[in-house]
């Protein structure tokens, strides 16, 4: 099982480089057709990790639009969930019939098993488009919330515990210590679900066991990152 995974464009002949991503990322691992609708040279950097059972890809990318047709939601056969972090810019997705934009930071329910269209933007200058995607069996996240279809393409932004869900994702995807013990990857995919669920729904029970697990490890880490900062 391939627990971390780097895709960087530059390191790719330039009049390869797109068709590479399309192929073997897009099309192979993800199940999406994609389109470059930037301005300027196809860019991608990408840093897959596998975290018990969640996914988390992190990129910076330049403008570009995905969808999942129906042929390739009846290909893949997968009906887990995706959860888009978007960092910077304004993503827009579309699925089930709601139209979603996000503006700066925000996240977005996507399911697998239904037809959806994304799209990252342009950035001005040479910014690039950042942001996190999560991979969530639908068995797992159906736990926490189970009314999740609910929420399809509902803009999540502001908050604690969207706040949260970001300063983990940047601390734990990017400690490589932490990622060499399968049972640390194990515990920090159940945290991400627990902080995503929070991230859907707010107001939930505050003593409902997964707030306990995920919420309480996410405000550790975040106070133990201030500290070393401070």
């Amino acid at each position: 099982m391939i627990t971390e995974l780097t895709f960087d464009s530059d390191a790719i002949a330039e009049c390869d480089r797109f068709e590479v991503w399309r192929e073997m990322f897009c099309s192979k691992m993800w199940g999406l057709d994609i389109a470059h609708s930037d301005s300027r040279p196809f860019f991608a950097r990408c840093r897959f990790v596998s975290l018990g059972a969640v996914e988390v890809i992190r990129s910076e990318l330049n403008g570009l639009d995905f969808s999942r047709t129906p042929r390739r939601v009846r290909q893949q056969e997968s009906d887990d969930f995706g959860f888009h972090l978007s960092l910077s810019g304004g993503v827009r997705a579309v699925q089930a019939g709601c139209h979603a934009e996000v503006r700066g930071a925000g996240g977005l329910l996507l399911a697998g098993g239904q037809p959806y269209t994304l799209s990252t933007p342009q950035m001005p200058g040479s910014a690039h488009y950042q942001c996190y995607s999560l991979h969530l069996p639908r068995k797992e996240l159906l736990q926490r919330v189970p009314d999740a279809e609910r929420h399809l393409a509902e803009v999540c932004a502001g908050g604690e515990p969207l706040n949260l869900l970001v300063q983990y994702l940047d601390l734990v995807a990017g400690h490589d210590a932490a990622l060499r013990s399968p049972d640390l990857r194990r515990l920090a995919g159940e945290h991400l679900l627990d902080l995503v669920a929070l991230t859907l729904e707010p107001g939930r029970d505050p003593e409902s066991q997964f707030q306990r697990g995920g919420l309480r490890a996410a405000r550790r880490a975040a106070l133990v990152r201030y500290l070393e900062q401070h």
